[in-house]
């Protein structure tokens, strides 16, 4: 593995590539799944078009997905401090 500014490359390896370490592979997967999920269910298309009104989309769609996930998590903490 290469090391550029103390970052570390975090991609899963092929199954028939020698140097792959399952259990490594089965780590990261676990740590990279709760971000990618989310970007899996964003549009991949843009509304509008000129890159300040697409910004804005973009923005707003975080807020919202944001929001929402509160909703979710938000009356859960509220009963666990009770």
């Amino acid at each position: 593995m290469s090391v550029l500014h103390d970052c570390v490359p975090a991609t899963l390896r092929k199954n028939n590539n020698k140097q792959k370490n399952y259990d490594l592979d089965r780590w990261r997967s676990g740590i990279r799944m709760p971000f990618e999920s989310t970007f899996s269910k964003q549009s991949k298309r843009a509304k509008y078009r000129g890159q300040t009104k697409v910004v804005f989309q973009c923005f707003a769609e975080a807020i919202v997905y944001n929001l929402k996930k509160a909703i979710r998590i938000l009356p859960r903490l509220a009963t666990a401090d009770a």
